[in-house]
């Protein structure tokens, strides 16, 4: 049980250490060249996203190391792709919440079903962290460019605009902003 506050008191304690900088954790802290802008959260080795508390505490291990990767992976983990994590490198706290269910039988000698809560933490590094992974963990993404089709320019969604204009009918709104420069309210027929 005391383990299970400490890692309690650690995320709390994390958290409130980043919240006195100035600095709101739950704000992704990297820049996510390694995805190409498309990375919102930290990643598994197997590039399942992290979820919960574990987002909040990668990302401030990823700003206060400077880390831009999103991928995260235990020591085992590295090890089983063939990497090494480098000598002196210092692991992230990450953690496991879940249940299980013990069936027991009780006084009257029936099976009584007890769900039991448990908590395991694990400890993970960074990409970075990380010599010989493969190359898709450290390579650098190339920008995706999503062009704007011709049909689909300013033009091409003119009788979108049409089509939509028919369906709610025409907008009536002659009147002028007000002094705080507000809109009244649009008046449809």
């Amino acid at each position: 049980m005391a383990r299970i506050k400490d890692i309690y008191v650690h995320v709390t304690d994390k958290i409130v250490s980043e919240l006195e900088n100035g600095i709101r954790p739950w704000m992704q802290p990297w820049n996510a060249e390694h995805a190409a802008g498309r990375i919102t959260r930290p990643l598994r080795h197997n590039g399942i996203p992290y979820n919960g508390i574990n987002i909040l505490m990668l990302w401030s291990a990823a700003l206060d190391n400077g880390y831009a990767a999103p991928y995260w992976l235990t020591y085992k983990q590295a090890k089983d792709l063939g990497a090494q994590v480098r000598k002196g490198e210092r692991s992230s706290l990450v953690v496991y919440a879940n249940t299980f269910t013990r069936t027991e039988e009780n006084a009257a000698g029936e099976q009584e079903e007890h769900k039991i809560p448990f908590l395991k933490s694990y400890s993970v590094f960074n990409a970075e962290q990380i010599d010989g992974l493969p190359e898709h963990y450290t390579a650098l993404a190339q920008p995706v460019i999503d062009p704007i089709p011709p049909q689909r320019g300013r033009i091409g969604l003119v009788p979108v605009f049409i089509k939509l204009i028919i369906l709610l009918g025409p907008v009536n709104n002659t009147k002028a902003p007000d002094k705080n420069g507000s809109t009244p309210s649009i008046n449809r027929p």
